[in-house]
């Protein structure tokens, strides 16, 4: 996972990663930060099905931008709409 977020930050160049602070995401964060890559941990609030009601507005209304083609968006996409 280290070497897919370095990658990634990499490729992008993001202002901040933002890391889920549970599991594997609090390593990670540790690691990243070591590498002098800034991260920021975030706490999630409630489960993952609370969560993603809380953001179906933002993606109904059209404010999700996402590319027309990458490796990741069929599985993402698949993800999304099981919701």
């Amino acid at each position: 996972m280290r070497k897919r977020a370095v990658a990634l930050y990499e490729e992008y160049n993001p202002d901040e990663i933002l890391i889920e602070d549970a599991g594997s995401g609090a390593q990670l964060y540790c690691d990243l930060r070591n590498e002098g890559i800034y991260a920021r941990a975030i706490k999630p609030v409630g489960d993952k099905k609370m969560r993603m009601e809380t953001q179906t507005a933002v993606i109904e209304a059209g404010r999700v931008f996402l590319p027309k083609s990458a490796p990741w968006l069929p599985d993402f996409q698949d993800e999304v709409t099981k919701f």
